[in-house]
């Protein structure tokens, strides 16, 4: 267990599959063993507003163009938030690309990304997905590749590694 990790609602296998259906994705398998290990945890103390990262409930993970959408009032296509934001529609596409997952504080978003889907083992990468206009380009322009090993447990290796060299 990670330390100030805490175990949430374990969702069930008909919740997931419902999910997937709905995302017209499979979650990583690596992220799948976290739902059934972990549930859908936060670390941190729920209690105080400073809360290291959520789990989103299930219903609420989405792409990130989706999210940014609903934000923004507008159609949930790359055109409609390119428009919305002031970046070209191919740069904004990308967000198409990351599901989220959950919050790290309070503005960071976590997800995986599908373009790092391996073929044969069907995981991806996991991240911060952030929503400024440096970001949006630089993710666009990030050259990929499939995802080696295990995509959720090198996110939280990393993770760990920045709270630890935060203090926290």
């Amino acid at each position: 267990m990670v330390p100030g990790m805490n175990p949430g609602t374990k969702p069930t296998a008909a919740a997931i599959t419902k999910a997937e259906q709905r995302i017209d994705e499979i979650y990583p398998p690596s992220l799948k063993k976290a739902f059934a290990e972990h549930g859908l945890f936060t670390i941190g103390d729920p209690a105080l507003p400073q809360l290291m990262f959520k789990m989103w409930p299930l219903d609420e993970h989405v792409t990130a163009l989706a999210h940014y959408a609903d934000e923004l009032e507008v159609d949930p296509t790359a055109e409609a938030v390119a428009e919305a934001i002031g970046m070209e529609p191919l740069e904004v596409a990308v967000l198409a690309d990351q599901i989220l997952i959950g919050c790290e504080g309070y503005e960071d978003y976590i997800g995986f990304d599908l373009r790092t889907r391996h073929p044969q083992t069907h995981e991806c990468e996991i991240g911060l997905v952030l929503r400024d206009d440096a970001e949006i380009t630089a993710l666009s322009e990030e050259e990929t590749s499939p995802c080696e090993g295990s995509g959720f447990e090198r996110w939280l290796a990393k993770y760990q590694e920045k709270r630890a060299k935060q203090g926290r």
